[in-house]
């Protein structure tokens, strides 16, 4: 299936209000590209469903203190699932559920619905200060992705055992100055919890197969002073 490029814009501040969309000299937008596995097929008994899956993406400082989300897919932010039990899906993307916490912001302000088309953040850059360097992070997951690391049919309390998530969510990272114009690619490195326990990351992609053809290319584009 061929992909139509859209563009959605998510503008953000320290504080809850939106910034106006005049994109400051010295801003910042992360583009997604969709793999072939961002679109993928769960077969509902004899019924195909079309799925798509959450993401989000966030900003740091250098030495991994959270700052801020960028966007955050609807039902991740409001923790609102069809058919999944009390407690939501902390599995779908730990790292980022974890370090939310801190966050300022609205879930309502940031969220949007998961397409099937490239997805751009453009963010006005009024609180980053030129010349430090900051960092992207990128988590996106997909559930009933099972492979030969985590199957489909293990029982709970097996250390295979990844409930509905399959594969475990993927965290990828980039860093850049801020005023220093350029591009820079996100790369993967590591995973999330499979089961959502903890906020950690692992290092590494053992294991990992069809969920790393889920994003082509994340980049991220920085606008010179």
């Amino acid at each position: 299936m061929r992909l139509k490029s859209i563009a959605l814009f998510v503008c953000f501040v320290l504080s809850v209000n939106c910034l106006s969309s005049q994109v400051s000299p010295t801003g910042f937008s992360v583009t997604i590209e969709p793999g072939k596995e961002w679109v993928s097929t769960l077969w509902i008994v004899f019924i195909p469903k079309k799925k798509t899956p959450q993401f989000a993406v966030w900003l740091e400082n250098a030495d991994g203190t959270y700052i801020s989300t960028l966007t955050v897919t609807q039902s991740s932010a409001k923790n609102e699932w069809i058919g999944n039990p009390k407690g939501g899906r902390p599995e779908a993307l730990p790292v980022w559920n974890h370090a939310r916490v801190s966050s300022v912001l609205k879930p309502d302000a940031m969220s949007s619905a998961t397409t099937s088309s490239s997805v751009s953040v453009d963010t006005p850059a009024d609180f980053l200060s030129p010349g430090t360097e900051y960092v992207i992070k990128l988590e996106v997951n997909t559930s009933y992705d099972y492979n030969e690391t985590w199957p489909k049919n293990v029982k709970k309390g097996n250390p295979e055992y990844s409930g509905v998530n399959g594969q475990p969510s993927l965290v990828y990272e980039g860093r850049f100055m801020a005023g220093n114009p350029g591009s820079v690619e996100l790369q993967p490195i590591g995973q999330g919890s499979v089961d959502g326990s903890n906020g950690l990351i692992k290092q590494g992609l053992e294991g990992i197969t069809t969920a790393l053809e889920m994003i082509k290319t994340a980049k991220v584009q920085i606008k010179g002073e």
